[in-house]
């Protein structure tokens, strides 16, 4: 029987896109808003753990980022890449200043191994931005089957996926609570869109990509920051995407429960 991981590879090997989505472009945008506010050291070490097509790695290029996935593409740049999966990474202990975990937890069998690693490479007083998509927010679950049943993406002439994607599903408080025995501590939470955008995704991919959406969709997705934004926790309810930034205090053993 196959692993999770090499489901994953599979799936991956399946569906690279080597072009930049307009969500891409906002999301990264604002990870490296939220990561450069605070880390105003341009000298800090950051890991991209799960970098996938590398977009987040180029945007904090004037840092020293190093970006980590479970396969490689033709695309990502050498020497700025390693090979391995989160469980197991392949750097000595307080190697990083920051790790960005972004919407990949949703697809960890075992998170807590995963943190336990983040732990161990991190140096003390480092920060985590973490992630993932929100499991209340039931059109972007609706979007997610949409986008990944075959019949779909056979008449989008898109690669049908090969293998598990998303296994698992959190909220915020889901993930403060299992970050929690770590010894993190959440610093900010932030919502960035409903994922409304994402009802147009069939013009950005596929046989109907138009290539002059892209600034417009763009444009709609600022939109919606803008009003979710101003929702406070109501927006963070209905978000799309569950985004946090933690600090690690390493004042004990960490002991998941």
């Amino acid at each position: 029987m196959k692993t999770n991981i090499a489901l994953y590879q599979e799936s991956l090997k399946s569906d690279q896109v080597d072009y930049e989505t307009p969500y891409e472009s906002v999301a990264t945008d604002f990870y490296r808003e939220l990561i450069s506010g605070v880390m105003p050291d341009r000298s800090a070490r950051i890991l991209d753990l799960g970098c996938f097509k590398g977009i987040l790695v180029d945007k904090l290029s004037d840092y020293q980022t190093v970006g980590l996935d479970v396969t490689t593409a033709g695309f990502m740049k050498p020497g700025k890449y390693a090979l391995g999966i989160g469980e197991q990474l392949p750097f000595k202990d307080n190697s990083f200043d920051c790790v960005a975990m972004t919407e990949v937890i949703e697809h960890i069998l075992e998170p807590e191994r995963v943190f336990t690693e983040i732990r161990r490479v991190l140096k003390d007083g480092g920060y985590l931005l973490i992630t993932h998509p929100n499991k209340y927010n039931l059109l972007d679950e609706a979007l997610e089957w949409f986008k990944e049943n075959r019949w779909i993406r056979k008449m989008l002439n898109r690669p049908i996926y090969q293998g598990v994607q998303h296994v698992q599903s959190f909220y915020f408080s889901d993930t403060i609570k299992r970050l929690r025995p770590f010894h993190f501590k959440i610093r900010s939470r932030h919502a960035l869109t409903f994922s409304l955008f994402r009802l147009f995704s069939i013009f950005v991919y596929g046989r109907f990509k138009w290539d002059n959406s892209f600034a417009l969709m763009k444009k709609f997705i600022h939109a919606e920051r803008f009003v979710i934004q101003r929702m406070g926790k109501v927006g963070q309810l209905l978000c799309g995407s569950c985004i946090m930034v933690f600090q690690l205090n390493k004042s004990g053993p960490a002991r998941p429960k």
